[in-house]
């Protein structure tokens, strides 16, 4: 897949402005790209938005803070139901692409082995960089 100069400027200017550096580029690069190309940018939103709250959730289920088995119980159901949406978003924006960029996403994050779900773990948070830049720039995601 070729990168435009539009979505490499987008990363480069988040890792310039982030507290953190997005690790997984070429997947948020694609994503951007196709959500771009393909008119995709409403559903790339909501993407990013889950993977900021899958990321907090995240953040709070490996805190020591957090006790009481009902709300334990609630946080888990919670996160296992949003990351399962980040699974069908991606599979949404992925939809009729090359099958190169979708064998890529197929081998690292839709096959249910361990290593697959600390991969989308990883690119959620990659995309919850992409959210606070959002809040920093409106628009950017936007034609």
């Amino acid at each position: 897949m070729i990168i435009s100069t539009k979505t490499s400027g987008i990363i480069s200017d988040i890792n310039d402005v982030s507290r953190n550096f997005i690790k997984n580029n070429y997947e948020v690069s694609a994503l951007i790209e196709i959500s771009f190309k393909s008119g995709k940018q409403e559903i790339f939103r909501g993407l990013i938005f889950t993977s900021k709250y899958v990321t907090g959730l995240k953040n709070v289920l490996t805190s020591d803070k957090l006790s009481g088995d009902e709300y334990i119980d609630k946080t888990y159901g919670d996160f296992n139901s949003n990351l399962q949406k980040i699974f069908d978003l991606l599979k949404l924006i992925l939809k009729d692409e090359e099958k190169e960029v979708n064998d890529f996403f197929e081998n690292k994050y839709f096959v249910m082995s361990h290593d697959s779900i600390s991969n989308i773990i990883e690119l959620a948070k990659d995309l919850s960089i992409c959210k606070e830049y959002m809040n920093e720039t409106p628009g950017v995601f936007d034609d």
